[in-house]
Order: structure tokens, then sequence, then C-alpha cells
């Protein structure tokens, strides 16, 4: 998906690990689930980053990005099974279309396979998941034409279920245990849209939100604030590097289903 101005990337090599829970793990049996509707970075959800619509099956659908002039569409698209098989991201700049990237995802016995139709560099993403449902993999082939493929394998060092290693990027993650602002929400569906958290990409995790990052040259500490359902519903996220530190604030809404 083609950021909007106000966001700017850091690159991680994987995004959010699929994993189950027990309800009773997080909530009560008398306690409604939540699903994100929007994150923005003031507290009053004005001109939010995200906002999220679902179907009647609780399926995301929808993610809209919008600025004073620019607004990102994409539509997810889902199988029988309610997995999703295609991403459609429309991007528009004063009222005008300004391109449409189709990207696909394939499924396969050990996790999934996404591409984006018409690549120049031909080139795709597969994810090797684990039976817990976490990345253990990533596996990126481009091919530039008149070239042979280039491959570049990412992989995921799990120590426990709270802490993970990327070797290839001396980055190291922890994490605590509680619903992630995604939760809930297909693991290829929120690589293939690419979320993030405002200026920060990171580690997502279904049932964990992600509390401190390490790579070469940056960190990051995370402190949230929690609802009485363990949802996020604000992060400060402070970031130390050679130039200092720094601090981004994200709020979270959700709707009840």
């Amino acid at each position: 998906m083609k950021k909007l101005p106000i966001l700017s990337v850091l690159f991680c090599a994987i995004t959010l690990i699929n994993i189950s829970c027990t309800k009773d793990e997080i909530t009560t049996a008398n306690e409604a689930k939540l699903r994100i509707t929007k994150i923005a970075d003031n507290q009053a959800m004005e001109n939010p980053w995200y906002t999220f619509e679902y179907d009647a099956q609780n399926l995301l659908v929808k993610i809209s990005s919008e600025d004073q002039y620019s607004a990102i569409i994409s539509e997810i698209t889902y199988n029988v099974n309610k997995r999703p098989v295609k991403v459609t991201t429309t991007s528009y700049y004063s009222g005008y279309v300004e391109g449409i990237t189709v990207t696909n995802i394939q499924w396969t016995n050990n996790g999934f396979v996404i591409s984006d139709e018409d690549d120049f560099f031909n080139e795709q993403d597969t994810y090797e998941i684990d039976t817990k449902g976490r990345v253990l993999k990533k596996i990126n082939i481009f091919t530039p034409q008149g070239s042979d493929p280039e491959t570049t394998v990412i992989t995921a060092n799990w120590i426990g279920d709270e802490s993970l290693n990327i070797p290839e990027y001396s980055s190291h993650y922890k994490f605590v245990k509680k619903n992630n602002p995604f939760s809930g929400i297909n693991l290829a569906a929120v690589i293939a849209t690419e979320l993030e958290y405002g200026e920060w990409e990171g580690e997502f995790q279904n049932n964990f939100c992600i509390s401190e990052w390490n790579e070469e040259g940056l960190s990051a500490v995370i402190t949230y604030q929690f609802n009485d359902q363990n949802y996020p519903f604000v992060a400060d996220i402070k970031y130390t590097s050679e130039e200092g530190t720094m601090h981004d604030y994200v709020y979270f809404e959700y709707e009840s289903y």
C-alpha cells in the first residue's frame, strides 16, 4: 500500500503473527468482543490514519486512509473459508484516481504467498507458519526483467512466546500478553495492507502487544494504557537513537460486536 505523506515507514521483516488464545485468557464470558475502528495521533480521532469497516461476518473488508489531499482505500476479498485472497488498493489525489494496485494472497499447506499483479520485478513473499500460528520464515523472491531471481530469507527465532530475534536485521522484540489492536484480523490481511502505527511499523501479534524493539542504531519502548478488556486505547512509543529520544502517541478506537 502506498503511504500518505503523514506516515513514514520504518521497515521490518514480518508484521503480524496470528496466535490463537482462549477467550478466558483475555476477557471474561460476560464481556463483548471488540474490533478496531480507527487509529489516530490524537484522542479526538480527528483525521485518523486508518478507518476500518467490517461485513456481517465480522471480516475486515475496507481500510481507509485520508488526509487533506490524498486518500488510500484498500478493499479485501475473502474466499469461502473466510481467508483473504485479494486486496485492491486505490490511491486518490485531489479526488482523482492516481493508481490501483491488486495484491493476491495464495494459501499453502504451511502458510501463504503474497504478490502484486503487474509487478515489474515479479516479486513475491512466502510466509511459513508453525503449529502455533507464528511466522517462522519469510522468503522474498524478485526477478527483474532479464535477470536471474534473487532470494532473501528472513528467519524468526522465538524465545518462548514473548521474545523474538530476527538475526538478518539484528532485531530483537519483546511483547506483553495483551490484545493488540489488530486482534481478530487475519494475519495475511494485515501484512498485505501494510498496517502500522503511525511512523512505526513493527512486529504485531494477534494477542500480544509489542513492548520493546531494538535494531542497529535505533530502539523503541512502547508503554500502553489498556481498557478493562485488555485492549490498548493509547500507546506511547519512545524512540532512542544517536540523535536522542522522541515520542509518538497513538490512539485506538473500538466497537463491540
